[in-house]
């Protein structure tokens, strides 16, 4: 069938966990607003939701991969014009730091924010 390659995979998992992302970003602003403890449960979607999603995401690859050999050029390139529309829409964003009349996002929220 396929094997993962554990290496690279797991020091892609270690380097998107401890480096500025959204979800990162999503987490620091929840604790911000709410504090620490009334966003765990967001913070434990996020990483249950980054687990899944990697996961499917190196089995549709891998599969893909192996299936189409060309198909990774492509991908590169849809890829990379993705991660410039995220970086522009992230740049035309606006926040709001007045948590009043909000209650904090839960494990669900974050689970899905990955998605």
């Amino acid at each position: 069938m396929f094997a993962i390659n554990w290496i690279p995979f797991l020091t892609f998992l270690l380097i998107t966990t401890l480096t500025p992302g959204p979800n990162n970003i999503s987490c620091m602003s929840m604790g911000v607003q709410y504090g620490y403890k009334r966003s765990l449960a967001y913070i434990g979607g996020i990483v249950f939701g980054m687990f899944v999603q990697s996961m499917i995401s190196g089995l549709i690859s891998t599969t893909l991969f192996s299936l189409f050999p060309g198909f990774e050029t492509i991908l590169r390139y849809i890829g990379g014009a993705y991660i410039v529309w995220l970086a522009i829409i992230t740049f035309k964003s606006e926040f709001c730091t007045d948590p009043s009349g909000s209650t904090p996002m839960g494990m669900k929220d974050g689970f899905y924010f990955n998605f």
